[in-house]
């Protein structure tokens, strides 16, 4: 397994395609604990600026007359995100 690549280990598919065995038997050796998961625990942290803007732009993106009952998003199919 240390020599898969982090990027190349992130699902069951990846792990069995370079180890050259099935998608069952690596599920199997994760159920019993031959192999285990392994999880980031680093987790990003918004500054309270950017927390702001996250919340303002969902606000944006609400339908005006559903706000007070219910609240929902607009379909949005008039924008095109570029990344």
């Amino acid at each position: 397994m240390e020599a898969i690549p982090h990027g190349q280990r992130t699902t069951l598919e990846q792990v069995a395609g370079h180890l050259n065995m099935s998608r069952t038997t690596i599920w199997r050796r994760l159920k019993e604990k031959e192999i285990r998961r392994i999880t980031s625990e680093m987790k990003h942290a918004l500054t309270d600026a950017n927390t702001r803007a996250h919340v303002e732009y969902c606000l944006r993106h609400l339908e005006p007359c559903s706000m007070h009952d219910d609240p929902t998003f607009r379909d949005d199919m008039d924008e095109v995100h570029i990344d």
